[in-house]
Order: C-alpha cells, then sequence, then structure tokens
C-alpha cells in the first residue's frame, strides 16, 4: 500500500512538473519590456470565523534583483496588464516576480510577492 502511494505521489509530482514547466508566456508590457509569465493561478481560501477569500496569483520571471524597490515598478507593469482580465469575484491578487528556475527534476528559485486587495474604491497595494 506504501509503495502504491509513493507511487502515485511521484506521478503527481511528475505531471505538476511538466505542466508547470511548459507554460511559459512572454507579454509585452506598457514601457516596452518583455517578461515571461510563467503561472497564472487561482484558489479559494476558507478559515473558519473568517470572510473566505478568492485569490488569482501572477507568477513571472525577472531579471531584476529581488528588491522590492527595484521589482515594484515591474510587478505594477504586470498587474496593470492582467488587472483589466482579472473577475469581479477576486478580493486578493498577488504579483509574484521569481528569479528564472535552475536545476534538474525540482527547480529551484527565489522570489517576492506584492500583494493587491480589492477595496471599495478599487485596487490597493498591501505592505
Amino acid at each position: 500500500m506504501k509503495a502504491a502511494l509513493w507511487q502515485a505521489a511521484i506521478c503527481a509530482l511528475a505531471l505538476a512538473h511538466a505542466a508547470c514547466s511548459q507554460f511559459r508566456e512572454p507579454i509585452k508590457l506598457a514601457s516596452g519590456k518583455t517578461v515571461d509569465v510563467v503561472g497564472l493561478h487561482w484558489q479559494v481560501l476558507v478559515s473558519t470565523g473568517q470572510p473566505t477569500h478568492h485569490i488569482y496569483t501572477i507568477t513571472y520571471v525577472t531579471k531584476l534583483p529581488l528588491n522590492p524597490d527595484k521589482l515594484r515598478p515591474e510587478a505594477d507593469e504586470v498587474w496593470r496588464y492582467y488587472q483589466p482580465s482579472v473577475g469581479a469575484g477576486y478580493d486578493i491578487v498577488v504579483i509574484e516576480a521569481i528569479t528564472e528556475p535552475s536545476g534538474g527534476f525540482i527547480k529551484q528559485y527565489r522570489s517576492y510577492r506584492f500583494m493587491h486587495e480589492r477595496t471599495t474604491s478599487g485596487w490597493r497595494e498591501q505592505d
């Protein structure tokens, strides 16, 4: 039984790796710069006694240092690119800048995230 579970887990990881490593969409930002988007994910966060949140995450590869002051203008451009297509059902959007993934079967990267929350007056970046 344990062997079957391990085989299923390894198979699931291999499928997830194959799916993730094949998605790479270059987008041209308003500044003329091009970045590669490598992930568009949505999830629902449910916590007992807390409001339910619908979260949309946009992951892209950056060549900039993972310093929030240096990344913010680029991440803001990525957000402006996708903002018109984010449906009304989402109340949190995460823009995740990652370094170029490296390694073999198991990819490694570093990341920095910017979070935007929908308010009654529009979107607001969280600190």
